[in-house]
């Protein structure tokens, strides 16, 4: 056949070992040899360190077959920072350096990403230390995400120095001990989003622009030249008192740069990368956000791509118990038409005797444009006295488009007025109840706390849906899936039932408006002139 017969022995040799292979695999299992098949697999693509050790030990095979008698001791070993001597380099001008074969990997989600890395990196290697941070990209998640949360309010009519101007005022209502929130209002009069005099159009828009707060952009220009002439920046108006706040300001505004340059990172990212992408309109725009404060494109440089299928996997939440325990609460319409529910969110909420809330009573003030004066009445109230149930407490918890306060706040404002008035009688006129966002006492849920996880729970019936038979039913029941056919929207729902709920509901609503009409016919004709 054109070889030589002398290597046909070991030919025969490696086939006959193979067919001993095969006759030692045909009595293992298939669990068995799916894991030996894919620990196999792994060990020949991806570890060195077994072929390293494989060429040792075929090494010692070969020796003990040469020498079958006798002890064959060896050893093997890995050397570690292992480096080429250094290469004589030729001398070269001034400004230039040495190429290199190789500037290393970039690891991206996708080609793409990789292909606008390389091309943001070969602008920093090229324009070297005269490139500043032009081309010193950062784009940390957490750097991302709060830029795209600017150019989203840019999105919605927003401009960045509002956006920016939102933020620093929240840094000083936020600082410690709220220290820097009385110097609010010097820092818009010193720079003002909106010149003096100026007023808003009368025509109708789309988005309202921002009012009465400071302008982002010129605070930061105004720190930048301060800090580009070596002298210590200052709001004017604002002292320099043992608390410093300049200088806590001033750290409020490093942070409005870090935030305005992850912009800028990102919008140049973007735009580079939908250059690569040929998508030539889509760079421009993302190049002209911040030049001509254009609409800005949704950023895809940093979103991950994903080329598999999704799999979506389904919870359900059996609701058995209809008592509510602690929280019942006599005759609310809601929580009648709902029980399950409302069963349900009390056992999340808990206890209800966690729940304490306090206010602060305020006297008027002695002169004209003074301060509110503390007074030493404290008031507090249980969540329990508000008499709303779990489910009403929290769909009543967030404040209503247009509305100040939520409608938890407005009753439990009003149950915290009631109770001043009791309590110190006429004297109560003309103070003020103001709600605090703490607890009474250490151990105990205040209100802020509280309407942090109703959001939570609220946001988590918004997302869900009542369970239907279908949502059971498999594509393999074929049987089962034509009985539910005919059934409608209302496939596995108890009607009759739910018709008891709504018969219920109907008829307490029929008394309230009885009520109503009743009080509407013995008020006097002039009730509301």
């Amino acid at each position: 056949m054109g070889q030589s017969a002398a290597l046909w022995p070991e030919q025969m040799q490696n086939i006959a070992s193979f067919k001993d292979s095969l006759a030692f695999l045909q009595d293992c299992n298939a669990g068995e040899l799916q894991q030996a098949f894919r620990t196999t697999l792994d060990l020949y693509a991806h570890r060195l360190d077994a072929w390293i050790t494989a060429l040792a030990t075929h090494r010692l095979d070969t020796l003990r077959a040469a020498q079958p008698q006798g002890l064959h001791l060896g050893a093997f070993g890995v050397v570690q920072d292992l480096l080429p001597d250094a290469v004589r380099r030729r001398q070269l001008p001034p400004g230039q350096s040495q190429a290199l074969d190789s500037l290393g990997y970039i690891h991206a989600p996708s080609v793409q990403q990789a292909t606008a890395a390389a091309v943001l990196r070969s602008g920093f290697l090229a324009n070297g230390q005269a490139a500043g941070q032009a081309f010193d990209i950062d784009l940390r998640s957490q750097r991302v995400q709060r830029a795209k949360h600017l150019l989203e309010g840019i999105a919605n009519g927003q401009s960045m120095a509002a956006l920016l101007g939102y933020r620093f005022e929240r840094g000083m209502t936020h600082s410690a001990g709220q220290a820097l929130a009385q110097y609010i209002l010097e820092c818009r009069q010193a720079y003002p989003l909106r010149p003096a005099g100026a007023s808003p159009q009368d025509e109708a828009s789309e988005s309202i622009a921002a009012r009465d707060v400071v302008d982002g952009v010129r605070l930061m220009d105004a720190y930048r030249t301060a800090r580009a002439a070596g002298t210590v920046f200052k709001v004017p108006g604002v002292p320099d008192a043992l608390l410093q706040p300049n200088a806590a300001i001033a750290v409020l505004i490093d942070d409005l740069l870090e935030q305005m340059d992850a912009v800028s990172d990102l919008l140049v990212s973007e735009s580079v990368y939908q250059m690569v992408s040929g998508n030539l309109d889509a760079a421009g725009a993302a190049m002209m956000t911040l030049d001509k404060q254009t609409r800005p494109p949704e950023p895809r440089v940093a979103d991950t791509p994903h080329s598999t299928r999704g799999y979506t996997q389904r919870l359900v939440v059996a609701l058995e118990s209809a008592d509510p325990g602690p929280w019942a609460v006599e005759g609310e319409l809601i929580a009648r038409m709902e029980p399950r529910l409302n069963a349900w969110l009390a056992r999340l909420l808990g206890h209800p005797s966690r729940y304490q809330f306090r206010a602060q009573v305020f006297s008027p003030p002695s002169e004209p444009n003074g301060d509110w004066v503390v007074t030493a009445t404290v008031l507090s109230a249980g969540i329990t006295e508000l008499g709303l149930s779990p489910l009403a407490l929290v769909l009543h918890s967030e404040a209503q488009q247009g509305a100040g306060q939520s409608g938890v706040q407005e009753r439990l404002g009003q149950l915290m007025g009631d109770k001043l008035r009791a309590q110190l009688g006429a004297a109560a006129d003309g103070l003020a109840v103001v709600l605090q966002a703490d607890a009474p006492e250490a151990g105990q849920i205040g209100l802020v706390a509280f309407e942090s996880l109703a959001w939570v729970l609220r946001r988590l019936l918004a997302q869900t849906r009542p369970l239907r038979r279908m949502d059971m039913v498999q594509a393999r029941d074929g049987v089962e899936s034509a009985a539910t056919q005919d059934d409608g929207e209302a496939a596995g729902v108890d009607l009759a039932e739910l018709a008891l709920r709504c018969q219920d509901a109907e008829s307490q609503a029929d008394a309230v408006l009885g009520l109503l009409a009743a009080a509407s016919a013995a008020a006097p004709e002039d009730l509301g002139t």
